[in-house]
């Protein structure tokens, strides 16, 4: 009897045939795994679940696994699965990796299962002995009860290629693209499931489930893809299926786990008024937390450290607690104290704002405390619940709160003081860390993160930077943008800086494979630092100041999640926002002070330093300054009779989640998009193309950065070129061009800059980018907006013909926004940093 059956459902088999030559050669001399295909060429219309079913026929083997065609099995994972299967339990998750392969994937999503079927190793008698009711659109989906209680399992470390992704990865699972995985799937599954008679463990898999529907539509991972309707009717669908299940589900640890605390309560509240009935004991400076006198939680009540500063021999912590979700009035029970002496915190303004479907359902307030510093002894802070007594356990989850709880020897040096985590107190000390306190903290650490290979490569950069390798004898400044292209802010900055500071050493990071690194290194040799190189981390290590274009600095800088750990002590650099494009929108999730321990903040516009002024924002008025932006430098019209075309991206159109330095990846659904059908059109519009040709006017394309990807997609007429924003320098496009059109691009500012005028398309079939503004188009725009396709091409033509002159109007506005335009930006910007901070 063979163990394993791989079950290929997907297609007509060729594919996967094609693909897996040597695979299924060795299954051919392998006595435990057989290979079967009931593909839609076996059985024409069928669908995938009565395929799957139809081979339960066709084997014995114990344990089954589905694959579509695009699947690439290997040999030796497949023997790495056989001693995974030895466990003997019902469902094994697959680590799959995504083969970058263009696909429409509709393989198996188009099944409708729950979740990817071809993700778990089933069972055969796991599945056989569940019962099956009648309907068949249930049966379709009764791969869930194959899961049962065993769903929470995902410990293979089997790879799988494939060019699908789990349901895990919220930001590039396909199926949250499609409407038929909200509503109608909690109607004709998760209900009639509920309505079965589950047990507590088969609740919580199905509360995972409608959480997940929630969660792909999470914060910037909001895919749109419901309008007001039927996001109306999906909420009520939800709710129904909410209260059926069980009070106690929502607070065990199991669900807890799985699905959070906050969004627990979330779900709870949607459909009970009373708040859930929790009490708290503390016992041996423990706090535990009861639902019912049944569900205990340890831990709940804790402070979260986002940052931690030392400025004018005071420390500063900024912070957020831990319960609120809960309803416990955690910032009223919790106090802070230094050496037993309490100190008061106040709320900074800063919230992070959970949002689904764009509504927000839970804020967490940051919270700052300054306590001052003494050179002659140490100071002991902690914090307390309802007193000193009951010390709270501190969570420190960024690199910029400087520590960790998860080892004894964590520290960090600042400013002449040494910051340790012990015994559940910060101690803060004059002097500094010795070698060996260093060493056990990372041998610490590579014990928690048992990862042979980040740990080696952190102890070998560890003993060169202790050695000083590469290390300048001047203050140490970094730049970058966007790692896979440059020209913008940073470049500028950094050119400026290489060529007129002398008291500080310049960096450039970016890519080594790309054209600009070619470009850079032809002229500024070492100062250009190859991303992710010995030497680029090493000199972020030594750094004094990192001038940030993007949030997550760090990780911009080579430093991943793991290494930051490693090094917590070290990255200890001041950042400051040169910015990627003006901040006039409300975005303070991305802009926040605390993000990235902003400490100073440069602005073009009178108009950004307002909006970054909220108290949400968290900035005092001392590290906002306007100076105009670097690249700003650079522009001076050369115009070349072009017209372009730059409309912004769209979040809900873009895979997101790639890693720092990478480009976006394909979508495929891209092409089913309004805003591809809208530009698309666009751009082969024979009146303006007629018209462009009759005046002499060339068409330019430029699709932004995070959208080139799709550059092929678009079918332009001869007379149009489509350009990859992700590989072209912007500069050329926008100082030869005689006009712009956009939605809502940032680089509008940085043509009407240059005084040339800009028209709006606000195309009714598209919403809005963004709904929060502090800049009106219809007020201070720099040209006029208009609505359809018919309008834009008769405003095109008019302008075309009369020369692209700008009109006194929007020159006034221009005039208005921008208070410098002396090309002196970059010095301006320096000018301020040696005040600050030399």
């Amino acid at each position: 009897m063979n163990k394993l059956s791989i079950i290929c459902l997907d297609g007509s088999g060729e594919t996967f045939k094609k693909n897996n030559r040597e695979f299924i050669d060795w299954v051919s001399d392998n006595d435990t795994v057989s290979l079967l295909y009931c593909t839609e060429k076996d059985l024409p219309g069928v669908s995938a679940c009565g395929r799957f079913f139809a081979s339960l026929k066709k084997t014995d083997s114990k344990y089954l696994l589905c694959v579509d065609e695009s699947v690439v099995l290997q040999s030796e994972d497949v023997e790495k699965l056989e001693k995974e299967l030895a466990s003997d339990v019902p469902v094994i998750t697959l680590q799959m990796r995504n083969s970058g392969a263009k696909s429409d994937y509709t393989s198996i999503i188009s099944t409708k299962f729950p979740f990817y079927f071809g993700k778990y190793v089933l069972r055969r008698d796991f599945i056989e002995n569940r019962e099956i009711i009648d309907d068949p659109y249930f049966r379709e989906r009764l791969v869930i009860e194959a899961v049962g209680e065993e769903f929470f399992l995902s410990d293979c470390s089997v790879d799988c290629l494939s060019d699908e992704h789990l349901e895990t990865n919220l930001a590039k699972y396909y199926r949250a693209f499609d409407k038929d995985w909200y509503t109608d799937e909690i109607e004709n599954f998760v209900i009639p499931s509920l309505k079965m008679g589950m047990d507590h463990n088969q609740q919580a898999v199905l509360l995972w489930l409608i959480w997940n529907k929630f969660r792909s539509n999470r914060d910037i991972y909001n895919k749109k893809v419901l309008n007001a309707e039927e996001l109306k009717a999906f909420n009520e669908s939800v709710d129904n299926a909410l209260r059926l299940i069980d009070d106690d589900v929502f607070f065990e640890q199991p669900t807890i786990k799985k699905v959070g605390s906050y969004n627990c309560c979330y779900l709870y509240g949607r459909v009970h008024d009373k708040k859930p009935d929790l009490k708290v004991r503390t016992l041996k400076d423990e706090v535990d937390y009861y639902y019912n006198g049944v569900f205990s939680a340890s831990d709940l009540m804790y402070p979260r450290v986002y940052a931690i500063n030392i400025v004018k021999n005071s420390i500063s912590i900024d912070f957020f607690i831990q319960g609120d979700a809960f309803g416990l009035g955690a910032d009223g029970l919790v106090d802070v104290y230094a050496n037993g002496v309490n100190y008061p915190y106040f709320y900074t303004g800063i919230t992070f704002d959970t949002t689904v479907f764009g509504e927000t359902i839970y804020s967490k307030k940051v919270f700052n405390v300054e306590i001052p510093l003494s050179d002659d002894s140490t100071t002991e802070i902690h914090f307390g619940l309802n007193g000193p007594e009951t010390i709270l356990a501190i969570q420190f989850r960024r690199t910029e709160s400087r520590l960790t709880e998860k080892s004894e020897y964590t520290f960090c040096n600042m400013e002449g003081y040494l910051l340790r985590y012990c015994d559940k107190s910060i101690i803060v000390k004059k002097g500094h860390s010795d070698r060996k306190l260093e060493r056990a903290y990372r041998r610490d650490i590579s014990n928690i993160r048992p990862n042979k290979k980040e740990a080696a490569a952190a102890f070998g950069l560890m003993r060169l930077y202790d050695f000083g390798l590469y290390k300048p004898r001047k203050p140490v400044w970094i730049f970058s943008d966007k790692l896979y292209k440059g020209g913008d802010n940073g470049e500028y900055l950094f050119r400026y800086a290489y060529e007129n500071i002398d008291y500080a050493t310049s960096y450039y990071i970016i890519r080594e494979d790309t054209e600009d690194f070619k470009r850079l290194s032809k002229k500024y040799g070492k100062h250009i630092l190859p991303f992710n190189s010995l030497r680029q981390k090493l000199m972020v290590l030594y750094a004094d100041i990192i001038f940030a274009t993007h949030k997550g600095v760090f990780r911009f800088c080579g430093f991943g999640k793991t290494l930051q750990e490693f090094f917590r002590g070290e990255l200890s650099a001041k950042v400051v926002c040169i910015q990627h494009g003006l901040t006039i929108q409300d975005m303070p999730e991305n802009q926040n002070r605390v993000i990235d321990n902003t400490v100073a903040y440069f602005c073009a516009s009178p108009m950004e330093i307002e909006n970054l002024s909220q108290p949400i924002y968290g900035y005092s008025s001392d590290q906002l300054h306007l100076t105009g932006l670097p690249r700003y430098d650079g522009l001076h019209s050369d115009d070349q009779k072009q017209i372009l075309l730059a409309p912004t991206w769209r979040r809900e159109l873009v895979i997101t989640g790639n890693k720092a330095g990478d480009s976006k990846e394909y979508n495929p659904r891209f092409k089913k998009s309004k805003f591809y059908e809208v530009y698309n059109s666009l751009i082969n519009d024979e009146t303006l193309l007629q018209c462009a040709e009759e005046t002499g006017y060339k068409l330019a394309f430029m699709l932004h950065p995070t959208i080139g990807v799709q550059k092929d997609d678009f079918k332009p007429d001869r007379r149009v070129e489509v350009v990859n924003g992700a590989e072209a320098l912007y500069e050329p496009y926008l100082t030869g061009s005689s006009l712009m059109v956009t939605d809502y691009s940032g680089v509008q500012f940085d043509f009407a800059y240059m005084k040339k005028p800009v028209v709006y398309y606000h195309p009714e079939e598209l919403p809005p980018t963004y709904e929060n503004s502090h800049f009106s188009y219809e007020k201070d725009g720099f040209g006029p907006i208009v609505s359809n396709r018919e309008e834009l091409v008769a405003a095109l033509c008019k302008y075309m013909r009369s020369g692209c002159q700008i009109e006194p109007q929007y020159e006034n506005r221009i005039e208005k926004f921008f208070p410098y335009t002396d090309d002196k930006n970059c010095e301006r910007i320096c000018d301020v940093i040696k005040e600050l901070f030399y």
